[in-house]
């Protein structure tokens, strides 16, 4: 089962898609834009609704996967809901 969320956001043009961070085996990896390996080196914050407030690193990769929705959610670069493929 993989598990992975994709990236798009705004620009001048339109909509501008970024590629997707991928959850299979048990490691992250970025499928696309150079830009999406940067954001597997920041820490993100837990704040989906029932979530502790807590940083969470790629050392947690599921964790990490499932707030990417909730703290990349803007204009600019927005991040999916979490989908699997088998």
């Amino acid at each position: 089962m993989i598990k992975y969320v994709e990236f798009s956001g705004l620009r001048d043009k339109g909509v501008h898609e970024y590629g997707k961070i991928v959850l299979k085996d048990g490691k992250l990896i970025v499928e696309g834009e150079r830009y999406l390996k940067d954001l597997l080196n920041k820490k993100v914050r837990d704040l989906r609704p029932n979530g502790n407030q807590e940083w969470v690193g790629k050392d947690k990769p599921g964790l990490f996967l499932r707030i990417l929705p909730y703290y990349y959610c803007g204009t600019y670069l927005c991040a999916s809901r979490v989908r699997i493929e088998e």
